[in-house]
């Protein structure tokens, strides 16, 4: 992991994500590599984000596929706070979790919130998710909105919906 984050700091490349899964060891490393890949380039050096727990995952599949013995959201809390601690930028979590982490988390931290999926768009394999204006007032930072995009007959003006929903969304307050 941190030869792949040595090497991809030295594209330039903005964000990278790790699981956060793999351990603070290899988090500290990860950070560190990167650090240096970016050093080495001469370039700003990328965020590193640790994924906590995939959004197709619920808390049936944590508990008796991946044998986790914590509930959804203390095992997300805990992948959360050791990403922090080991000097990462922030954090890809599900927008169902992101309240309780952002509040749980230092000011600045980053929040990537996948698998979002808006009103109109099927869940797909989906299992905590939320629309983009809800994972936003939830305190995403960046969302990730990929099939009912990729997917859609005109992916332009599925973008344009999103966006217009999101904005919608502000106004009303």
């Amino acid at each position: 992991m941190a030869g792949a984050c040595r090497a991809a700091a030295g594209y330039g490349v903005d964000l990278i994500t790790v699981h956060a899964a793999a351990g603070q060891a290899a988090l500290k490393a990860a950070q560190a590599a990167a650090e240096a890949g970016a050093f080495a380039a001469g370039l700003p050096t990328p965020s590193l984000i640790a994924v906590t727990l995939l959004t197709s995952i619920n808390s049936r599949a944590l508990a008796f596929e991946l044998k986790v013995p914590l509930e959804l959201n203390d095992y997300t809390l805990q992948m959360a706070l050791m990403a922090e601690e080991s000097g990462l930028a922030g954090i890809v979590c599900s927008p169902q979790e992101a309240m309780q982490l952002r509040n749980a988390c230092r000011q600045g931290f980053v929040f990537v919130c996948p698998g979002v999926r808006p009103t109109w768009a099927e869940a797909g394999d989906q299992q905590r998710s939320l629309t983009p204006a809800a994972a936003i007032k939830a305190g995403a930072d960046y969302l990730v909105i990929g099939r009912p995009i990729t997917a859609a007959p005109d992916p332009a003006a599925a973008f344009a919906q999103i966006v217009q929903e999101i904005e919608q969304s502000a106004n009303e307050k």
